[in-house]
């Protein structure tokens, strides 16, 4: 059994803590919602991607690259 089953409650949280991060550093309402939406699709894509490839040498690259294209 891994950590989590559920890929997209991963996501909420990371689009959660991305719109409270969005509205604190004063962003607008409509572009921290829209941004949060835009990071709960990327991170659901991720996540699930993760929770597919759970083990070996794809995991791996999925990570390291999804870790490298969240810097960006």
């Amino acid at each position: 059994m891994k950590e989590t089953d559920k890929p997209l409650w991963c996501s909420g949280i990371y689009a959660g803590i991305a719109l409270l991060f969005g509205l604190l550093f004063g962003a607008s309402a409509l572009a921290a919602f829209i941004g949060a939406a835009i990071s709960f699709v990327l991170a659901s894509i991720y996540f699930c991607l993760l929770y597919k490839f759970d083990e070996g040498a794809p995991f791996w690259i999925i990570c390291v690259a999804g870790a490298l294209i969240g810097l960006v």
